[in-house]
Order: structure tokens, then C-alpha cells, then sequence
């Protein structure tokens, strides 16, 4: 749980788990083979922390599976049985080297993502899943899970497994475990540093006001979803897979929806909708005053002409081209399975740099009625 994550001044804790709880070693290890009923422990952190004796003991992991050992780590995790780590992805190639008891591994390829439900990628829970697989009560309040594919793996002591980036994966310890895994820089990592590292043209402009340049923003973020769009499979609705939290079929003309439109629907329709609906997230329209209001930016047919030519002409001072460009063809570099969860994590972030915090669901949720007046 990441508290330095933006959402976290706007979102409530929905996990019951203490991290960096303090316990001598012998407190710990007495908790493993004389657990108390209902508490769990585990401990997890790089090998080197715990001395050069351990690091001894895995040699030489890093010459065979440490491609790039500046930037990669060396991690042991220690539990009592039914410790559980719950869904989530990793960024990075996960190499999982099974010591000491049994470890079940339940997977799901990265497409399985509109199923899961992560949280979003501003969120302090970033990269889990919403739905608990834990939980069959749970699991119920998602009902396409139950339909996605799955991988079971048993890893018993001397197993090794790979799990490639964005593979979902949920983890339960069978017996008392030790384990050993190593992540990895990947190709894909790197693309997305260099996507964040481009500078975002409307933030150089002097917008004389948040409401200008909140539009003259969301005509570049547009844009950009369109140019992607372009050059990728995006998906459309009547040719996705529909559930109830991401198919628009309540709404007939949403079956209208472009691919580029439906891009950004299903960003918001899987990370965002559940958690503003619980009012797990806090969001600037929850309040029954604003109920009836649809946008924070939508409203803008009653605004004069002369305040989109304002907006043109601000647009005019940047690059635009260069920069959708430039964004376009590292997306482009992403493999298929993975490139809509990883620009997804950009479309959020520029949506920060384009709305206030409380309102960045709201305008993923509306984008589709924002756009016809650009």
C-alpha cells in the first residue's frame, strides 16, 4: 500500500494488512511454527539485508538469471502456511525459485485485466487486483472472474518458475515457505520511462485559468488516444467480451462507441467505476447537490465562441504533432498483450495533469461525452 500514490488523499484503506511490524527474530519465527488463529505473518525483503551468509547460499542467481544486475533485486520471502499475497502484476521479469515447502501460484495473462479489476495505477493499491480471490463472497461482486482463464502451479523445493511482466498472480503458502525471486529490468519498463519522461506540451502553456486549460488539455489527451488507437488493435464494444462493470450495452448508443472511445471507457469501467460507486474513492459529484451534473468539463456548449478560439490559439503555442508522435511510437513498441494496461497507467497520469485529483474518474467517465464538442 503505497500512501505516496496521489489517490491516497482521497481514498480509504480497503486492505486489513499492517506492514513493517516489528519482531526479533525469534518473535517471528515462534509466529510460523506456533501461528495464532486468524493472524499471519510473513517477511520479505532484499537477500542482501539479511548478510553475506544468505547471498552465499543463492549463487550464482545472478549470472544466470540477472541479465541486468543494476537493475534488478534479490528478494527472500519467509511465511507460515495459508499466507497469502493477493492478485497483482509486476512490472518486471520474475524469476521464482521455490526452497523450502509448497507454494500454489494462481495466474492470469495480462489480458485478463477487465476481469480483475486492478486498482488504478494512481491508487495506493496500484498493480492488485480490486476483486479478492480469496474471498468467494468477493469474487461473486465480480462475476466475469469466474469466467477468465487460469493457470495453477504447485512449486515444491528446487522448482524454478517464470512469470513474464503484467501476469497476474496470486500466491498462497502451502506449508512453512522459503523462497527466493529475483526481478528484473524488462524492455517494457524501460519504454514506459521513457514515455513518462516526455515532457507534456500543455503544461508549458499559460492558460489564464484552470476551466481553458482543463479543455485545451483534454483535446491533446484525445488526440493521443486517437493516434494510439490508430496504430494499435483497440478493441470495440461489440467485439470485446461483455459483463456488467464493462460493457456499455445498459446504454444503446454506446454501441456506437469508437474503438478509441471505448478505450478509455474500459480504463475507467475497470479501475475507476466499483470504487467511486463504494465510495471507496472520494470524488468531487458524490454529494446528491451535484447528482445530476455529468462532467466537470461537459457543460461547455453554453460557452461562448470566442472561448474556443482562445483555446485554439493556445494550442497553436505547442507541438502537438511531435508530441503525439513521439508518445505514439514507444506505445507502439509494447507487446499486444500488454500495451493497453501499461498506456492505461499514462492516460491516468495525464488525466492528473488535466483535472483535479477528486475529479480524474469523473473524466475518464464522461470522456466519450466531452469529445463530440472538440
Amino acid at each position: 500500500y503505497d500512501t505516496t500514490k496521489p489517490l491516497s488523499e482521497v481514498s480509504r484503506r480497503v486492505n486489513n494488512y499492517k506492514t513493517n511490524v516489528t519482531l526479533s527474530s525469534t518473535e517471528f519465527f515462534n509466529s510460523i511454527q506456533y501461528p495464532i488463529s486468524g493472524r499471519y505473518h510473513y517477511y520479505t525483503g532484499g537477500i542482501d539485508e539479511l548478510g553475506d551468509w544468505a547471498i552465499s547460499h543463492v549463487k550464482p542467481i545472478n549470472e544466470l538469471i540477472s541479465p541486468n544486475p543494476f537493475r534488478s533485486s534479490i528478494n527472500i520471502w519467509i511465511g507460515q502456511p495459508r499466507v497469502t499475497a493477493h492478485c497483482h502484476y509486476d512490472g518486471y521479469h520474475n524469476f521464482y525459485a521455490q526452497l523450502y515447502g509448497r507454494k500454489k501460484f494462481t495466474m492470469f495473462d495480462p489480458g485478463s485485466f477487465t476481469g480483475l479489476y486492478p486498482f488504478p495505477y494512481l491508487h495506493p493499491s496500484h498493480a492488485q487486483a480490486q476483486v479478492n480471490l480469496s474471498n468467494t463472497e468477493d469474487v461473486k461482486l465480480f462475476p466475469l472472474v469466474q469466467k477468465l482463464e487460469s493457470y495453477v502451479v504447485i512449486l515444491e523445493p528446487g522448482d524454478l518458475l517464470y512469470m513474464p511482466p503484467l501476469w497476474f498472480h496470486h500466491v498462497e503458502a502451502l506449508d512453512v515457505s522459503i523462497s527466493v525471486n529475483v526481478w528484473t529490468d524488462t524492455k517494457q519498463t524501460n519504454i514506459m520511462e521513457q514515455v513518462f519522461n516526455i515532457n507534456i506540451p500543455f503544461n508549458d502553456i499559460d492558460w489564464h485559468g484552470e476551466h481553458l486549460k482543463a479543455i485545451g488539455s483534454s483535446v491533446v489527451f484525445y488526440k493521443l488516444v486517437q493516434s494510439v488507437c490508430t496504430t494499435n488493435k483497440c478493441v470495440s464494444p461489440d467485439s470485446h467480451v461483455m459483463n456488467d462493470l464493462t460493457s456499455p450495452d445498459k446504454d444503446p448508443l454506446n454501441h456506437m462507441m469508437s474503438p478509441d472511445r471505448y478505450l478509455v471507457y474500459r480504463l475507467w469501467s475497470t479501475r475507476y467505476k466499483r470504487l467511486m460507486e463504494t465510495g471507496v474513492m472520494e470524488n468531487s459529484f458524490s454529494s446528491k447537490r451535484n447528482a445530476q451534473r455529468k462532467s466537470i468539463l461537459c457543460e461547455i456548449d453554453q460557452l461562448p465562441g470566442l472561448f474556443y478560439q482562445g483555446v485554439a490559439q493556445k494550442l497553436v503555442e505547442i507541438d502537438i504533432e511531435k508530441y503525439l508522435s513521439s508518445v505514439t511510437t514507444l506505445i507502439n513498441k509494447l507487446p499486444q498483450d500488454t500495451w493497453e494496461v501499461w498506456f492505461g497507467n499514462y492516460l491516468e497520469y495525464l488525466s492528473f495533469n488535466i483535472v483535479e485529483l477528486r475529479n480524474i474518474g469523473l473524466f475518464l467517465k464522461y470522456y466519450d461525452t466531452c469529445i463530440q464538442y472538440f
